[in-house]
């Protein structure tokens, strides 16, 4: 409460007091206080002021407060930017880190980036270009040995493919095993003279690979020879699927630019046709010394004979007379059977060169079944096989030599079975060899599988009183004319003689190999 005064003011302040326990007013504190009028006045003077502006305060706190948010804001916007600006500086680098590294992934190595400060992020740049400097010059050298190394690759397998035509087409048997003696190599040639298959051989141990027989007559021989040599040369007499086949070989230990061992490599050839040429040419000079050294003595033996007949016959008398003419007739007989004999050894050894002219092969057949038709009456000659062929280029004297020979084999075949001979012929004209075939076919006894090849040769029989030249004759024409002779067996029983003679060149062929035999 204020009082005024002429001078002051009075101002008192009143509290009542409580009683502690009861609460009631017990009393009260009343407090004076004098000021000068001038203080209250200007006490007053701004009591009012404040309670004039009093109105105002509020929109002074909001434009506070806005300048504090205003304020925040900047300082919130400044420390964004701030963190932007600095991340900038740091992911902007690595980002182009990460862009140049799959550029790179990509192949693309002339990529760099330009660095913008020299701190750690910079060094890194730097660090990274010259990473791509080395890899690009790296990939560059890679691709100059991969160009290299691809032009010896190709060298290589065009030499690879060479030397594999090479040995495919190559007349002379191939075969190669490495140390472990697994066969490596087998060519085409190898394949037809061993009968085997490259394809069940290679990679194979060599007595699995061309089976025990041919291991023991083939490969154990060569293989024991180059072990102690290191090289074999020699001829080798195998047996190929029952068939008796001479090899002339080659082999030698294989060793590389180090002198560590290779393996073995054989080169072999079949000479069957070649030894079995070369001992006819023998048989044909033995011949020729035969026939001459018997045939002198044999005429004057004969006329001495029948001279001693005529002189001394009819001064025997009875059975004296009767022995007497027994064995001049026994002489006189076996020197006609000797000169026979003399005359196929002759015939043999004088083989005359062919005289090819374009003629009909089965009107060659025709003549000599007609002549055995009319000698032998109980022989059936069956001829209803002959098919039409071309003419072919045949000496038509010495190819009825041959079927006269052949069918006299035929019907000798018959002896001793009780059965009249049936002998049937067959005839085709094979397109694909140029050539015909002629099969004469009987139901003899038949050949022994182990002498089929021998059959042919000179002076092998298999009757006791042949003269082993009949089937030799047969097979030295045919040759001459530029073809060959097989035998095969006859079901159920007897012998096919399969003939094969060449349209054209091949007999020219074998003409010119012919006249170079007899220049030899």
């Amino acid at each position: 409460m204020v009082e005024a005064d002429e001078s002051r003011d009075i101002v008192r302040g009143m509290a009542p007091v409580r009683d502690r326990d009861t609460g009631e007013v017990a009393g009260a504190v009343v407090i004076e206080e004098y000021f000068e009028t001038k203080i209250l006045n200007s006490i007053e003077t701004i009591l009012a002021g404040f309670a004039a502006l009093r109105p105002g305060a509020q929109v002074i706190r909001v434009s506070f407060l806005i300048l504090m948010v205003m304020m925040v804001l900047m300082i919130t916007f400044a420390a964004v930017w701030l963190g932007f600006y600095v991340a900038r500086t740091i992911t902007g680098p690595i980002q182009a880190l990460a862009e140049a590294t799959r550029e790179i992934a990509l192949g693309n190595y002339a990529i760099s980036i330009v660095p913008k400060n020299d701190d750690e992020i910079g060094q890194l740049v730097r660090s990274f270009n010259q990473m791509t400097i080395d890899l690009k010059r790296h990939k560059q050298d890679v691709e100059a040995s991969q160009a290299t190394l691809s032009k010896a690759n190709v060298e290589l397998d065009q030499r690879r493919r060479y030397m594999e035509v090479i040995l495919k087409n190559v007349n002379t048997g191939v075969l190669a095993v490495d140390p472990e003696d697994r066969i490596t190599i087998v060519n085409r040639a190898a394949e037809r003279i061993l009968g085997i298959e490259s394809s069940k051989s290679i990679g194979r141990f060599t007595p699995e690979a061309i089976g025990p027989q041919l291991c023991e007559d083939f490969w154990r021989p060569v293989a024991a020879r180059i072990g102690r040599h290191s090289t074999f040369s020699g001829q080798l007499e195998v047996d190929v699927d029952g068939k008796p086949v001479t090899l002339l070989a080659e082999a030698t230990r294989i060793y590389d630019d180090n002198g560590e061992d290779c393996g073995s490599i054989v080169v072999f050839d079949d000479a069957t046709e070649q030894v079995k040429a070369q001992r006819v040419a023998a048989w044909r000079e033995v011949a020729r010394r035969i026939a001459h050294e018997i045939k002198n003595p044999v005429t004057p033996i004969k006329l001495s004979a029948q001279r001693l007949l005529r002189r001394f016959n009819e001064k025997f008398t009875g059975d004296d007379r009767k022995v007497f003419e027994s064995c001049i007739d026994t002489i006189v007989v076996q020197v006609d059977s000797l000169r026979d004999l003399v005359n196929e050894f002759s015939k043999f050894a004088r083989m005359p060169s062919i005289q090819p002219r374009m003629g009909s092969v089965n009107a060659v057949i025709m003549d000599v079944v007609n002549l055995y038709r009319m000698s032998y009456p109980d022989v059936t000659l069956d001829t209803g096989g002959l098919c039409e062929l071309p003419e072919v280029p045949i000496d038509r004297e010495q190819l009825n030599r041959v079927f006269v020979n052949v069918v006299t084999n035929a019907i000798l075949a018959f002896e001793g079975l009780g059965e009249k001979p049936r002998i049937e012929f067959r005839s085709e004209f094979l397109e694909s060899a140029n050539a015909v075939r002629i099969e004469v076919v009987d139901y003899g006894c038949g050949i022994p599988d182990a002498i089929k090849d021998r059959v042919l040769e000179p002076y092998y029989s298999t009757r006791v009183n042949g003269s082993g030249l009949g089937l030799a004759i047969v097979s030295q024409i045919v040759s001459d004319h530029g073809g060959y002779v097989r035998i095969i067996d006859t079901k159920p029983r007897g012998t096919t003689i399969v003939i094969e003679l060449p349209l054209g060149r091949e007999l020219a062929q074998a003409l010119a190999r012919q006249e170079d035999v007899e220049n030899e």
